[in-house]
């Protein structure tokens, strides 16, 4: 099979994700004035509780009987409203609201649309405006524009952009049960600006046919005066393409060089009839030839408006046979095109200039210029905009093209580039749901192995967490170079940071719709070492050894600034060669900076958190709902060792683990009698002081790492063991190597807690 190569970008994440500690837009270098261009933007977090679905509504038969629900007339209810048939009292709708890091964005108006499906102004505190839409969590239709715009700022860049807003975020809120796609502001629709200025001059009629055009590069399938947009402030005068209900991928995903998808035999009739192509009232599929010819019947109409009421018929296209002499050659071009033919869009343009300039006319005016100047007129022009007539409605078979999004798996031999480096895969170590591990080389050293982490571009908030993980990653990188930290007070310690895996490379692939992450190769997790290749690391000096460099790893973060917040044995690994007696701290994928980025002390405390990790290993306060700090991940850290001591007994909650409440009380117990010393596992109660000091430390308390150490050496020297035995190797090294995996199990290993036996979810708040 040849490799597919995927050249990339090195941008932070295809999302559009700025810095990535909170929502400031403008920190992160967008202009939100500006319409065009790739860009950076920010994670939402929370966004508004939302209400049921759109009204659905029916229109007559005739020749369109075939009418989709999604475009009936919006019936907005008021507040708390009861659905006589159901008898169900309805959510109140609150204004969407974000406070994030200090940041606040709220909302301006509410533009279109029910509330589940809304239309939202947004503004942030220095007053730049956004553009939210939402959809209800099962719906995918925002995910695949938020694809269809990221494909749009790939495919057209420099002089070729073309005039389309930009994504600027996607994300999905399990707990509002919506979606949301916050992209680069506009104004009214170029229907709703009709509704307020009348019928265009030719001038702007000419000027805004040129835009549109400019604007369809991309197969939409729904051309029409609604799909597109005037721009907001200083951007008034653009026209832009803001809809994407029907767009379609022209070309076959992944392939190079780009081939057109084959037409398909027969495809339902969907579509605004007053523009839609004759190829798709006679159910053909649409090509890039469509969209021109539904183009020219919107120049048209902009020209000599059809002001049509009621039922219209499917061969409604005949409004047009008195079209302009002068667009002959425009028309004839358009009709000579194959459903896969490329189009010369400078060509049709230069037509339609050369007609224009020969009218003498101005090709840059807008008539709406000077007209919406209060808020009256713009609400005016939305309130008359509500109920469109049917040649403007959407209408038939929606034919969304709801892709698959999971993450493509890569093959041996396939190929990634970044702006420095081209990646060659070599192997699968582990995948998950939204991400995957490989085995890759670079290409100018084959010899030299690493692994590659990638994950989607796009799904659930919860489940995107390799952007965080770059963030941790970068700042360990400067530490280690910078190489400044000294060891805390009566500390042994003379090496640092050393148990982390080194960052190599970052980017991006726009056809594998997945971001990624070069790092230094390891071997398994300390919880496959035990599964899979049958070594004992609770037997002898062995946990404790564990116990102390996991320790360190645990200091060594919280000097960054952050916390880890899901220690268990999956996501500790050993090294691969020279390191193979280091055991690493791995997955930073839900870590968190406990640090104000401006006053650089520590936050406080958040009220209620969503509850994020793994179960068996969470701290008390962590299952509970509260904010944790860095004597949580002590607690996760104490529940980690009790397993590698005691593989068999040492988590006594093993079998709650459906119950989240009985798990909870299981671990209060044990720090309720950690005075006693009747406790089943008699070997835990040297332990009894990290419970004491883990308890003694309060939200934003910095633990006493050395003293931690202390302790274990003092149960070490109890058990007869020897200190100096802590710095030699580990009883795993040597011993992992392909004779001694299991042969029980031919599956791909987990890697880096993308999977694990453990329970990753309780709450119990």
């Amino acid at each position: 099979m040849a490799p597919k190569e995927m050249t990339t970008t090195t941008t932070t994440t295809t999302t559009g994700l700025s810095k990535m500690s909170g929502v400031d837009l403008s920190a992160s270098g967008i202009d939100p004035s500006n319409s065009t261009g790739s860009s950076n933007g920010s994670n939402i977090q929370d966004i508004i509780d939302s209400s049921g679905l759109p009204p659905s509504g029916s229109i007559g038969s005739s020749t369109m009987e075939r009418v989709s629900k999604m475009d009936a007339p919006p019936e907005e209810q008021p507040p708390n409203v009861v659905d006589q048939k159901k008898g169900k009292k309805k959510k109140k709708e609150v204004p969407p609201e974000l406070v994030k890091n200090g940041q606040r964005t709220t909302m301006v108006k509410h533009l279109r649309n029910p509330w589940a499906h809304g239309e939202f102004l947004m503004k942030d505190e220095t007053n730049n405006k956004y553009i939210l839409r939402l959809e209800p969590v099962k719906k995918k239709r925002l995910q695949f524009w938020q694809e269809m715009l990221l494909d749009m700022e790939h495919l057209f860049k420099g002089p070729k952009t073309i005039r389309t807003v930009r994504c600027l975020d996607y994300g999905q809120m399990k707990s509002l049960e919506c979606n949301y796609l916050l992209t680069s502001p506009y104004s009214l629709q170029i229907y709703e600006v009709l509704k307020v200025v009348g019928n265009f001059s030719e001038d702007c009629a000419y000027n805004v046919g040129l835009q549109c055009l400019d604007a369809i590069q991309y197969l939409h399938r729904n051309i029409k005066s609604s799909a597109f947009n005037i721009g907001y402030g200083n951007e008034e005068t653009k026209v832009m393409l803001t809809d994407f209900r029907r767009p379609r991928s022209h070309f076959v995903p992944g392939a190079r060089p780009r081939k057109v998808r084959a037409a398909r035999k027969q495809v339902a009739y969907g579509g605004s009839c007053r523009f839609a192509s004759i190829s798709a009232m006679i159910d053909q599929d649409e090509g890039r030839k469509d969209d021109l010819e539904s183009w020219i019947y919107l120049f048209y109409d902009l020209l000599d408006p059809v002001n049509g009421k009621g039922k219209v018929s499917r061969t409604l296209i005949t409004q047009h046979l008195q079209k302009p002499t002068e667009f002959k050659k425009l028309v004839d071009m358009v009709h000579s095109l194959e459903y896969d033919s490329t189009p010369d869009y400078d060509a049709l343009k230069v037509i339609v200039e050369s007609v224009g300039k020969a009218k003498k006319l101005d090709l840059s005016k807008c008539d709406w210029v000077g007209k919406l100047t209060s808020e009256e007129i713009i609400q005016n022009a939305l309130d008359q905009s509500k109920l469109k007539s049917i040649g403007h409605k959407f209408s038939g078979d929606d034919d969304f093209e709801n892709k698959n999004l999971a993450l493509p798996i890569m093959n041996l031999g396939d190929v990634l580039k970044s702006e420095k480096s081209t990646w060659t895969v070599v192997k699968r170590l582990g995948s998950g749901g939204f991400g995957a591990v490989y085995e890759v080389f670079e290409m100018k050293d084959s010899k030299k192995k690493y692994a590659m982490k990638t994950e989607a571009t796009i799904g659930p908030i919860e489940h995107l967490r390799l952007k965080v993980e770059y963030q941790v990653m970068e700042a360990i990188t400067k530490a280690k170079n910078n190489g400044k930290k000294k060891p805390s007070l009566g500390s042994r310690r003379t090496a640092f940071y050393s148990h982390f895996v080194d960052l190599v490379d970052r980017g991006q692939s726009i056809q594998l719709r997945c971001k990624f992450i070069v790092m230094s190769l390891v071997g398994p997790s300390l919880e496959d070492i035990r599964k899979k290749y049958s070594i004992k690391l609770h037997e002898g000096i062995t946990p404790y050894q564990i116990a102390m460099q996991t320790l360190d790893a645990i200091e060594d973060l919280h000097s960054l600034g952050y916390i880890h917040r899901d220690m268990k044995p999956a996501n500790f690994a050993v090294g691969f060669g020279p390191t193979e007696p280091t055991v690493f701290m791995l997955d930073f994928g839900i870590a968190r900076s406990f640090l104000d980025p401006k006053t650089k002390k520590h936050k406080l405390p958040r009220t209620k958190v969503r509850f994020f990790g793994t179960a068996w290993y969470a701290s008390r306060d962590g299952m509970k709902g509260k904010d944790q700090g860095r004597k949580d991940d002590i607690e996760c850290w104490y529940y980690t060792l009790r397993n590698i001591f005691d593989p068999e007994d040492g988590i006594p909650w093993k079998e709650y683990r459906k119950d989240a409440k009985k798990m909870l009380a299981a671990k209060q117990r044990i720090f309720d009698t950690k005075h006693l010393t009747n406790e089943k596992f008699h070997f835990f109660e040297g332990f009894n002081l990290i419970l004491v000091h883990i308890d003694e430390m309060y939200f934003s308390a910095c633990p006493d790492y050395e003293h931690i150490r202390s302790v274990i050496r003092a149960v070490l020297e109890r058990k007869g063991l020897q200190f100096e035995d802590l710095y030699k190797d580990g009883v795993w090294v040597g011993k992992l190597n392909a004779n001694r995996l299991k042969a029980v199990s031919n599956n791909i290993e987990n890697f880096s807690g993308l999977g694990s036996d453990e329970p990753d979810s309780a709450a119990v708040y």
